[in-house]
């Protein structure tokens, strides 16, 4: 009998597995606009982005905590008052772009298409 491990997937490899999760995770564009705003202003937090992406509170701090959970982004708490700042992992966001890359190279390899 096959016993699987809980959160495991026993079918696919660490590539499809880590492409699969950072999908999921950027597959929301409030996610994809946190990270760019992270990578240019260090924080993302004030009442500009919030107007211009026209969300609330909740839905950013939401988003956050999911993205701060699956690894792409870190927070840190500063000051007297506890306030949140977040950084890119620079180094998950890398593993997910070779990982990407190699998938992309080796689809072309697959079905014979040449990517030079």
């Amino acid at each position: 009998m096959l016993s699987i491990e809980k959160g495991v997937l026993p079918y696919f490899t660490h590539r499809q597995t880590t492409i699969g999760k950072i999908s999921i995770l950027m597959g929301n564009p409030i996610r994809v606009a946190i990270i760019e705003c992270i990578a240019k202003n260090k924080s993302c937090f004030d009442d500009e982005f919030i107007a211009k992406h026209q969300i609330s509170v909740t839905v950013l701090k939401k988003n956050l905590r999911a993205l701060n959970k699956g690894g792409l982004i870190t927070r840190f708490s500063v000051g007297r008052n506890q306030a949140s700042i977040y950084k890119i992992n620079w180094v998950k966001l890398q593993e997910f772009k070779n990982l990407f890359d190699e998938f992309y190279q080796d689809s072309h390899i697959y079905f014979g298409t040449d990517t030079k």
